[in-house]
């Protein structure tokens, strides 16, 4: 019936202060893999609206051009959206693949 007692328990103060230093030690551990996970997040986030702004800027380029009157032969021969027919073999596309976790 020790807590029924008036003399509760305390720690002594080299507790208190190492539990303090360990807490205070671990926060900037925490904080780095924090902002690891929130800048892959940021970093995947922007790569996507990236991509969507190209796909916008493309596709207003693509309406500019068919309504100034370009003929297609001045524009160059259309490209094949299959790879099995691209002849620009030594280049490929580069994917979308950036990540900081690994």
């Amino acid at each position: 019936m020790r807590w029924l007692s008036k003399e509760r328990w305390r720690p002594r103060l080299a507790t208190v202060v190492i539990a303090i230093l360990i807490v205070v030690m671990a926060l900037p551990l925490v904080g780095l893999f924090f902002f690891r996970l929130y800048e892959n997040q940021l970093i995947r986030q922007t790569e996507g609206e990236l991509i969507a702004q190209g796909a916008v800027v493309a596709a207003v380029y693509a309406k500019e051009v068919r309504a100034a009157g370009i003929s297609q032969d001045r524009l160059g021969s259309p490209i094949s959206a299959d790879p099995a027919r691209d002849n620009n073999y030594p280049y490929e596309p580069i994917e979308p693949r950036l990540d900081l976790a690994s």
